[in-house]
Order: C-alpha cells, then structure tokens, then sequence
C-alpha cells in the first residue's frame, strides 16, 4: 500500500531520473504509434480496458512500447502485478511468484499478470517451468522481447501465448514524442525549442527508438544550456574589462596630474542619462544574463544542429549526418 514516504520517494526518484523515464506514457491514449495492435477496436486494447487479457508475448525493436505497455496495464488492471527478471531470475523465483499467484487465485480469486522483460533471456529451463501455470491461468504472462520468438522462446510457450508484433515507430511518431517532451510538465515545459535542422537531426538518428530520441534529445539540452551559460560569462568577462578599462583612461583627482578646466562638451546629452547596463536601442540587443540565458527564460533556448552532434552517439548514422 502506498504511504506518505512512498509518495516523497518516487518524487525524489523522479526529480533524478533520465527523461526518458519522466516521460514514460501513464495511458494508452499516451501511447504514441503501434496503432494496428493498440488502435480503437482493436483485440489488445479491449483486453486491456476491460481487465481480460490473456497471455501475450510482445516482439519488437527496442524503444517502441514493450515494457510501457506492461506499465500501462499495470496501473490499470485490477489484477496483482508482479516482475521477475529475465537476467537475474531463476527456475526458484518462478516457482515462488507461481505458488504466490496459485494461492492468491484459491483464496481471493484475484488474477496474477507477470511480467518478464528480455523474455529470451530465459533458458529452457526457465521457460518449461512457466508452462503449466501459463496454460492453468494461474499465472497471465506478459512476454517482451526483440527477439523473434519463434527462435528464442519455445514453442510450448507461444502455443499458450499471443504474440503481438510492435513496428519501429516513424518519423511522427519520434517527432510527437519529441514535442511531448519539450512542452510537457515531466519534461522541459516550454523551456527549450528545436531548431527545425535539430529535430531532424534526432529523428533520424533515433531510427525508431522512442527512447534513443529522448536520450539525445537531453543530452542536447545539457549542451544548449552550457553553451548559453558560457556565452553569458564570456560576455560578462568582456564587459568587466571594458569597465576596467575606461576607468584606467579616467584621471584621478589626487594624482597630482593636471586637470583641465575645460568644460566636457557631450555631443549627444541624453546620453548621458542612460544607464551604464543599457543596451543601445538601436542594435535591439539586450545585456546578458546568467538568467535570461538558462532554461528559466522567458524565450525558450533553442537547441541548434551542434549540440545535437556534440550530444549524439558516435555511430554510423552519426557519422554519416555530420559528413561534410
């Protein structure tokens, strides 16, 4: 049951986590693509809206819903939720959540869902000891994978289950994910913009991953934000000299230096009733700030084509974009 500090936990979780898990989908209806498995009508969604889901076995890229679907439903379903890892479970952590399910079911008749993420990562072994539960429905088993099942999951297994193919998502798809993220409260909230030579850039280079956008769409935000702060303290710098300077070239009454008596002719007197930190009019510019240059700004900070090469993975679609 949650609590107080169960709630101030996950906000300070949350306050730490990568974009990417901020921005997670908490409904279908946030759910971006995948519209053939997960459209209006379709077998999946009513399954889940209606708390009737059946084993399924989800295969597809990485980045394009699986373990957010099983999320998803986890908020959802009325039934208890439990994981086992694909990576670190055994045959014994198995038996254990099938024991649990089995008398949850005898004495409550509640449902169990579990939910194994890199199903294929499951020996034989492993997967043989999920049969009888899978096929008794003692246990309702959400398989994901990016492995074609037919090669890494058994055939006694899929023959129990339903496989549910997800596709890459498209160019779209990225792009909605990308604008969520810029304008949403769990992301930058209107803080940052993209240049539109930025946002292709992240499309392209995410091939399909929600994920994999998301993460270089932050680790370009880091670098638009440091360029900023660094272009306001090199302006800051500049300016300091430049006071420095001027007050060098004026003479210091006590110097013992002859002073004229000459009156000071200002060729432009309303000039010399504007403040030393004004910017001239004329130019349209305005004095920078650390704090007109950071995401808290008014204007939201655009992200540029460089901090997206500065942010992106060295791989070959990088390489290949960067090309002169």
């Amino acid at each position: 049951m949650d609590t107080l500090f169960t709630e101030v936990e996950q906000t300070a979780l949350g306050s730490v986590a990568p974009l990417a898990v901020r921005m997670r989908p908490r409904t279908l209806d946030e759910l971006v693509g995948q519209e053939e498995v997960l459209g209006q009508g379709s077998w999946l969604r009513n399954a889940i809206e209606h708390d009737s889901l059946s084993s399924i076995i989800l295969f597809g890229p990485a980045g394009t819903g699986k373990t957010t679907l099983a999320r998803v439903i986890a908020a959802q379903t009325k039934a208890h939720f439990t994981e086992v890892s694909a990576i670190s479970g055994g045959v014994s952590d198995l038996r254990r959540v099938i024991d649990e399910a089995s008398a949850r079911l005898t004495h409550r008749g509640s449902k169990t869902i579990l939910f194994v993420d890199e199903i294929h990562r499951f020996s034989r072994s492993q997967q043989d000891a999920l049969l009888h539960a899978v096929e008794d429905r003692v246990v309702i088993l959400i398989g994901a994978t990016t492995e074609n099942p037919a090669f890494e999951v058994n055939s006694a297994l899929i023959s129990r289950s339903r496989v549910i193919s997800f596709a890459a998502l498209t160019a779209e798809d990225i792009e909605a994910v990308i604008h969520r993220a810029l304008k949403d409260e769990r992301g930058y909230a209107g803080a940052y913009a993209l240049s539109e030579e930025a946002l292709g850039a992240i499309v392209m280079m995410a091939g399909g991953d929600a994920r994999s956008a998301l993460t270089t769409l932050e680790l370009a935000a880091d670098m638009a934000a440091h360029r900023a702060v660094s272009r306001v303290t090199s302006n800051s710098d500049e300016s300091a000299e430049d006071n420095k300077l001027s007050s060098d070239d004026k003479p210091a009454a006590d110097s013992g230096l002859p002073i004229s008596n000459e009156p000071v002719v200002d060729s432009d007197p309303a000039a010399s009733n504007k403040p030393a930190s004004s910017s001239d009019p004329a130019s349209g510019s305005k004095p920078a700030t650390a704090q007109n240059a950071t995401p808290e700004q008014k204007e939201p900070l655009i992200i540029e084509l460089a901090d997206v090469m500065e942010a992106a993975p060295r791989t070959g679609k990088f390489l290949l974009l960067a090309a002169p």
